[in-house]
């Protein structure tokens, strides 16, 4: 250390800038989970099966007590053979006869997509 450096004050100075940066990468986070989220129901959207009623255009954000995840799923259901209601998804992605596995190859596709929109609200930040 140099003679005549006064560091007093430098720690707090440094933690307050620390906090500040902190607080702004949060809301980059934050943010970006939204968007991250609006691209994988269109990607997921674009890929699931055709013949399927509705089932296209049931993809939604589900409301979860995380300031970090974000909840994507389907909401279309059909009747099982004992009257319950079947999320048409569980049919569609692991059935072996009816089955039209789709979620984990948009689930691939999406990727470097929405690492792009992380790195975007964060260089914003």
């Amino acid at each position: 250390m140099a003679k005549g450096t006064n560091l007093t004050g430098f720690g707090d100075a440094l933690s307050q800038i620390l906090g500040e940066y902190s607080q702004e990468v949060d809301k980059a986070i934050q943010a970006g989970g939204d968007e991250a989220a609006d691209y994988f129901i269109r990607t997921v959207s674009a890929a699931s099966p055709v013949k399927t009623g509705d089932y296209k255009s049931s993809w939604a954000k589900k409301d979860v007590k995380s300031k970090y995840r974000r909840y994507v799923g389907n909401t279309k259901k059909v009747s099982g053979k004992n009257g319950s209601q079947i999320p048409l998804i569980n049919i569609l992605e692991y059935s072996t006869v009816r089955g039209r596995p789709h979620v984990r190859q948009a689930v691939q596709q999406s990727k470097s997509g929405i690492l792009d929109i992380y790195k975007k609200h964060l260089k914003e930040a």
